[in-house]
C-alpha cells in the first residue's frame, strides 16, 4: 500500500489549489511502512552511506519500519544524508516539514547533532533559509518542526537533513505542509532586508504569525529597537518600557535576593566547609584529585567546583554605522563608541551604541561601573554561582569578593603566508616561532600580574578559540608551503637537521629531491607522503604546541609561579594538541557547546588533567532576541532545563572541575560587532536578571557537592525539582 497522498513530483499542481487556503495545506505524507513502493524516493536526492529499513526496537515506537539514514562513514564536517524535494519549493511561500526521529548512533567523537534545514538560491548566491537543530543524544526519540519561508525571487529550494561529523538516525511520519503568509511581510524574507545580523526575526523559532510585527510594512515596521535596545513589536515578561519601570526592578530584584541568601557552608572562596573534606590550605587555588574526582582546593584547603559565568559587567552594545534607521533613539552620544572588530558584516571601523551601558547608568543612577562589582557579587551569592569567568569587566574583578577565571591573551606579531588554506574563523594562523611571540608574550601578560597573583585567581586562559586544526598534518603542510623567510618553516627545517644533518638523509627518508637545505626552505610546493615524512610532520605539529604552550605557561607564572595555568580555551581542536596541552596545563580548557558532557574526556595517551569548560550555552527566542546561540532552544523552560542537564552531566563527569556559561547578558537584538545575536544571558540589555535561570543555578550549587562526591546528590536535585538526566 502506497502511503504518500501527494507525491512531490505533483506538488506544483497542487500547489495552485493550495495557495487559495488559510489553513497549513498537506503536500506530502509518508510513513515509510511501505518503503519498496513508496513514490517519495523518486523524487529525493540520498546522499547517505546506508539507505535502510528500521524495524522492532531500532523503529520509531517500536513497530512497523521507518527509513534510516545513516552517514557515519562520511569523513565530512556536515554530511548530508537526503535531500528533498527533486523539483524544489515554491518561491514566495512558507513550509512547515515535521517527522519523528530516533538516534541510532552518534558520530566518530561520540557526539552527536543533527540537523534540518532548507536552502535556496537567490542572485546567483547560496541563501539559508532556515535551520532546526534535534537529535543531540543516542537514544534520543522526538518529533522535528522545521517552518521556512522562501523568499519571492528564490529558486532551487530544497529541504535537507545533516549532522555534524555523521550520524544514523531513522526518520518516520514525515508530512510537508505549505501555507501562506501575510503579504505585507515578503520585504522581509529578501536577503538584502536586514544587515549585520545572523538571526533575523523571520526565524522560524521566533516569529510568530500571528504577532502584529508579522504583518507590517517596512515603513511600519523601521525602526524596530526601542530606546532601551528591545525589540519593539514584541511584549515578554519583565520588558520594560520607561525609566521607572527601568529602576523598579532594583527593588524586584532586592526582594528575590533577600528570599535568596548566600548559600550556607561556604567559605570566603565559596568552597565547601565541611570536616570530611579539609585538605592543605596553601594560600592560592590548587586542583587535586579525590576517590577518582578532579576538584579545585580553595585557598582555604576546602573542596571548590567552579560554577561559573563569563563576561561579567561587559555592557552588549551594537553597531549602529549604516544602520541607524533600526534604533527609535541613539542620541545620547556618551554611549557612542568605535568598533574595530566584526568578523563578518562589520569588519571594518565602525561606530557602536552601548545600550546596555545607557541603562545600569539609568538603573543605577551613577557610573554603573562604580556599583556594579557590588551588583554582580550580590547576585552571585543569591544565585549560587561562584566563579567570575572569562572577559570579566575589570571594574569587577577589582573587588576581589567573587574568585575569578582571568583571561589574557598572547601577541601574534607575525601570521603563516602559506599556498595551503588553513581553517582559521577568528584569526589567521600565527607564526609562533617569531621570536618577539615569546618577548612580546610575557610582556602583555605582565601588565595583568596584580590580578594573576591575587588568591581569588581560580587561574588563567591564554587566548580564545585559537586556528588550531580539526586534523593532524594540516599545520605542516601550510608551513612546508611558506617561503623561506617564515620562522616555523626555518624552525621545521632546524628540527630536520638536527635529526638528519645531511640533506641526502632526509630526501631517502622524504622521498625528496631537495638539492640542500637552503632548497628545502625555498620549495614550497613538496609535501612527503612517506611514512617517515608523516611522522616528522607530526613531530613538527608537536614541537608547535610544546612551544606555544610553554610559553604562555612560563609568562603567567612569572607574574605569579603558584597560579594555575588553564591554557588556551580550545574548540576546534585535534589530538595532539590536547595531549600537548596536557602535558604542559594545570588545568585544559575546552569551550563545549552540546546537550551534555557524559564521558567527555582528554584524547587518550594525555597525562592525567582536570578539564575546566570555558563555555556553552543554550537560548530561548521566545521573549525579545532573535537568536537562540550555537544551541538554540524556543522557550525559556527549555533553556533552562538544557541548563540543568548540561551542568548536572559536568558535575557527575571526574573529569571536570568547572563549567562556566556564556555569558551574562543577552547580546544585543540587533547584534554584536559580528553579527550574533544570542538571547543566551542570564541578564538582559536592562539589566534585568533571568529569574528562572537564577533559581536553576541555585538548585544545582546547593546540592553540587552531594552530587559530585556522592550518588544521593542526584536525589536530592530531583527533590528541588531539577531536571536531573
Amino acid at each position: 500500500m502506497k502511503t504518500t497522498i501527494y507525491t512531490l513530483a505533483a506538488t506544483l499542481a497542487f500547489f495552485a489549489s493550495a495557495c487559495s487556503a488559510e489553513d497549513k495545506a498537506l503536500v506530502l505524507s509518508e510513513n515509510f511502512e511501505d518503503i519498496a513502493n513508496s513514490e517519495f524516493f523518486a523524487n529525493a536526492e540520498f546522499r547517505g552511506e546506508v539507505i535502510s529499513e528500521a524495524t522492532g526496537k531500532d523503529a520509531i515506537g517500536g513497530k512497523g519500519t521507518s527509513l534510516v539514514l545513516d552517514t557515519t562513514k562520511d569523513n565530512s564536517q556536515w554530511p548530508c544524508a537526503i535531500t528533498f524535494p527533486k523539483n524544489n519549493f515554491e518561491p514566495s511561500c512558507a513550509y512547515e516539514i515535521t517527522f519523528d526521529y530516533k538516534v541510532l548512533q552518534g558520530n566518530r567523537d561520540g557526539s552527536v547533532q543533527n540537523f534540518i534545514l532548507i536552502d535556496a538560491k537567490l542572485n546567483g548566491k547560496n541563501i539559508r533559509v532556515t535551520t532546526q537543530t534535534f537529535g543531540e543524544k543516542v537514544g534520543e526519540v522526538g518529533k522535528i518542526t522545521c517552518i521556512g519561508r522562501i523568499p519571492g525571487k528564490a529558486s532551487g529550494a530544497k529541504a535537507s537533513i545533516t549532522s555534524s561529523k555523521g550520524s544514523k538516525i531513522a526518520i518516520d511520519n514525515l508530512k510537508i505542509r505549505r501555507f501562506e503568509t501575510p503579504p505585507e511581510s515578503e520585504w522581509m524574507f529578501e536577503p538584502d532586508a536586514f544587515v549585520g545580523m545572523r538571526f533575523l526575526p523571520t526565524d522560524a523559532n521566533f516569529m510568530d504569525y500571528n504577532q502584529p510585527f508579522a504583518k507590517m510594512s517596512k515603513e511600519q515596521f523601521f525602526p524596530f529597537i526601542d530606546k532601551y535596545g528591545q525589540f519593539k513589536h514584541k511584549e515578554w515578561k519583565n520588558k520594560i518600557h520607561s525609566d521607572e519601570e527601568l529602576i523598579k526592578q532594583k527593588e524586584e530584584e532586592a526582594k528575590f535576593n533577600s528570599k535568596h541568601p548566600p548559600l550556607k557552608n561556604r567559605d570566603e572562596f565559596f568552597g565547601l566547609i565541611d570536616d570530611e573534606h579539609k585538605y592543605e590550605a596553601t594560600g592560592k587555588f590548587r586542583v587535586q584529585k579525590i576517590d577518582g574526582k578532579w576538584f579545585f582546593i580553595t585557598p582555604k584547603g576546602n573542596l571548590f567546583w567552579s560554577l561559573g559565568i563569563d563576561s561579567v559587567g561587559n555592557y552588549p552594545g551594537t553597531p549602529i554605522t549604516d544602520r541607524e534607521n533600526y534604533f527609535e533613539d541613539i542620541s545620547d552620544k556618551k554611549y557612542v563608541g568605535t568598533g574595530w572588530w566584526g568578523k563578518f558584516f562589520y569588519d571594518r571601523k565602525h561606530q557602536n551604541y552601548n545600550f546596555g551601558r545607557r541603562n545600569a547608568d539609568k538603573k543605577y543612577g551613577c557610573n554603573a561601573d562604580d556599583v556594579y562589582g557590588k551588583v554582580a557579587a550580590e547576585r552571585m551569592g543569591a544565585w549560587g554561582l561562584n566563579t567570575y569567568g572569562a572577559w570579566t569587566n575589570k571594574a569587577v574583578l577589582q573587588n576581589q569578593i567573587v574568585p575569578y577565571a582571568f583571561i589574557t591573551n598572547s601577541v601574534k606579531p607575525t601570521k603563516l603566508e602559506s599556498k595551503e588554506e588553513l581553517n582559521a574563523y577568528w584569526i589567521p594562523f600565527p607564526d609562533y616561532f617569531d621570536p618577539q611571540f615569546e618577548i612580546q608574550t610575557k610582556s602583555n601578560i605582565s601588565k595583568s600580574a596584580a590580578f594573576i597573583d591575587s588568591p581569588y585567581c581560580v587561574g588563567v586562559f591564554v587566548d580564545n578559540e585559537l586556528p588550531w586544526q580539526a586534523k593532524d598534518y594540516l599545520t605542516a603542510r601550510a608551513v612546508l608551503t611558506c617561503g623561506p623567510k617564515q620562522f616555523s618553516k626555518i624552525a621545521f627545517k632546524d628540527m630536520l637537521v638536527k635529526k638528519y644533518g645531511d640533506i641526502a638523509k632526509l630526501n631517502k627518508a622524504w622521498e625528496s629531491n631537495y638539492a640542500s637545505w637552503k632548497d628545502m626552505l625555498t620549495k614550497d610546493d613538496f609535501i612527503p607522503k612517506s611514512q617517515e615524512g608523516l611522522a616528522d610532520m607530526l613531530a613538527f605539529e608537536r614541537k608547535l604546541y610544546e612551544h606555544y604552550y610553554t610559553i604562555c605557561r612560563d609568562a603567567v607564572k612569572a607574574c605569579s609561579k603558584d597560579t594555575l595555568y588553564f591554557g588556551c580555551r580550545l574548540a576546534w581542536t585535534n589530538a595532539t594538541c590536547g595531549i600537548v596541552a596536557s602535558e604542559i596545563c594545570d588545568v585544559v580548557s575546552y569551550n563545549l557547546y552540546r546537550n551534555n558532557v557524559d564521558g567527555y574526556a582528554l584524547p587518550e595517551g594525555s597525562q592525567d588533567k582536570p578539564i575546566i569548560i570555558g563555555e556553552y550555552h543554550f537560548g530561548n527566542q521566545d521573549r525579545g532576541v532573535f537568536g537562540g546561540g550555537l544551541r538554540p532552544r524556543k522557550t525559556m523552560d527549555e533553556k533552562v532545563k538544557s541548563y540543568e542537564i548540561y551542568t548536572i552531566s559536568a558535575l557527575n563527569n571526574p573529569n571536570v572541575v568547572g563549567a562556566h556559561w556564556f555569558e551574562w547578558f543577552d547580546e544585543a537584538t540587533s547584534s554584536r560587532s559580528d553579527g550574533e545575536n544570542y538571547s543566551i544571558g542570564f541578564v538582559d540589555i536592562c539589566d534585568t536578571p533571568s529569574y528562572e535561570m537564577a533559581k536553576a543555578a541555585r538548585k544545582i550549587s546547593k546540592n553540587m557537592y552531594n552530587l559530585r562526591l556522592n550518588s544521593k546528590g542526584a536525589q536530592e536535585v530531583n527533590k528541588e525539582k531539577t531536571t536531573v538526566y
